[in-house]
C-alpha cells in the first residue's frame, strides 16, 4: 500500500557498514552531504532496487528515500503490493542495517509518500481509463501506450492528474512490467487476454500540505492509521468525474428536428471528429475562466446524450474493484 517514501530523522548517527560507496559533496548551508545506496540483500546487481540514504554530518540528519515495495520484492513479484506486515519488516530491516534504534525510525518525519496498489481486474475493463475525465483543481495529462491491444478510439492510456502537493496516477501495470522486445510482447498479449492489472496511486509530494497529513507525517502514524489510509485512497475516487466513451453511438438525423436539436447533433459530430480529449483541452484554453466548468458540463451532456444508448455506471465499477483490493490490504490482528 505504501510504496515510495521519504523519511527524515534528526539527531542520529548511522552505521555505514552496509552502505555503498558514497557520493560526497559540500553544501554551504548543509555542510558535508554523503549520498549512499542501501540494498535489501548483499547482492548488488546492476538492476537491483535500492534505497537512497543521504547523511548530513554537521546536522546529524539522515534521510531515507525510495520504493519500499520494490526494495522488498525486487523482481520476484512486480505486481505485489506492500502489506502492513511487510512495511514493518522493511522499517526494522532499515534500522538493523543502519544501526538506528527502532524508536528513532518510528518517530522519523515522513515528508513524501506514495499510496498505491495494483488492482487485478477482468480484461473487459481495460478501456475504463478512457472514461475518467476530471479531478477538481488538478491538471490532467494522458500518455498513450504502444499496447498489444491498441484499437481505434479505445487506445490504452496512462492518466495523470497533478497538483502542487499531490497527484493521482492510473496506468496498466502489465504494460510497465514487460520490456518492449518481441518475446515480452507475446507474453504480455497472452497474459492480457486473461488479466488486466490497474495501478492506482496517490503521490503526496508535500505531506505537510496534504489533507491526510496528521495520519501520514511519521512512520508510527502510518503504522497506526494503515486502514484509514486505505479508506482515504478509495474515497478520493468519489472526486473523479467520468464521461461515457465506450457505449454504442446513438446518432441519427430525423425529420422535424428543431433548431436546438439540430445544433446539438452538429456539435456532437464536431466533437466526435476532434475526440473528447481534444474538446476538453479547447474548453479549458478558450472558455472565460469562470465558465470552464459550466461549458464542460454542457458539452458533456450533449456528448453523452448522443454517444450512449445504455447508461454504464463506470464510477461504481472502478470504485468497487479498487475497494475490494483495499479490503485485502487492510491490517487485521490475524493477518
Amino acid at each position: 500500500m505504501i510504496d515510495k517514501i521519504k523519511i527524515v530523522i534528526q539527531n542520529v548517527v548511522v552505521s555505514e557498514k552496509y552502505l555503498g560507496k558514497p557520493l560526497v559533496h559540500y553544501d554551504i548551508t548543509k555542510g558535508v552531504v554523503r549520498k549512499h545506496k542501501l540494498f535489501f540483500t548483499e547482492r548488488k546487481g546492476k538492476d537491483d532496487p535500492f534505497l537512497t540514504i543521504v547523511i548530513k554530518e554537521e546536522k546529524k540528519e539522515v534521510s531515507i528515500e525510495g520504493s519500499l515495495r520494490k526494495w522488498k520484492t525486487s523482481k520476484s513479484n512486480a505486481v505485489a503490493d506492500l502489506t502492513k506486515e511487510n512495511f514493518d519488516f522493511c522499517i526494522k530491516k532499515i534500522g538493523l542495517k543502519l544501526d538506528i534504534p527502532l524508536e528513532h525510525l518510528y518517530n522519523g518525519t515522513v515528508t513524501q509518500v506514495e499510496i498505491g496498489a495494483n488492482v487485478k481486474m477482468n480484461p473487459k475493463y481495460r478501456y475504463l481509463l478512457s472514461c475518467i475525465d476530471n479531478f477538481p483543481k488538478l491538471k490532467k495529462e494522458t500518455y498513450e501506450v504502444d499496447s498489444v491491444f491498441k484499437k481505434k478510439s479505445k487506445e490504452l492510456e496512462t492518466l495523470y492528474f497533478f497538483g502542487t502537493n499531490f497527484s493521482l496516477m492510473f496506468y496498466n501495470k502489465l504494460e510497465e512490467v514487460f520490456s518492449p522486445n518481441e518475446k515480452s510482447k507475446k507474453s504480455l498479449s497472452k497474459l492480457s487476454k486473461a488479466l488486466y492489472v490497474l495501478r492506482y496511486e496517490i503521490k503526496v509530494k508535500k505531506v505537510s500540505g496534504y489533507l491526510l497529513k496528521d495520519k501520514i507525517n511519521s512512520v508510527q502514524k502510518i503504522r497506526e492509521n494503515w486502514n484509514e489510509i486505505i479508506d482515504h485512497w478509495v474515497e478520493r475516487l468519489d472526486e473523479l468525474t467520468f464521461i461515457d466513451n465506450l457505449s454504442v453511438e446513438n446518432v441519427h438525423f430525423k425529420e422535424g428536428m428543431n433548431l436546438t436539436e439540430l445544433k446539438e447533433l452538429l456539435m456532437y459530430q464536431g466533437m466526435k471528429s476532434l475526440g473528447w480529449k481534444n474538446v476538453r483541452v479547447l474548453v479549458n484554453d478558450f472558455s472565460v475562466p469562470n465558465k470552464v466548468s459550466e461549458n464542460r458540463k454542457g458539452l458533456k451532456r450533449i456528448w453523452e446524450k448522443n454517444h450512449g444508448i445504455e447508461k454504464r455506471d463506470y464510477p461504481e465499477i472502478l470504485k468497487s474493484e479498487i475497494m475490494k483490493r483495499g479490503e485485502k490490504l487492510k491490517f487485521t490482528e490475524n493477518s
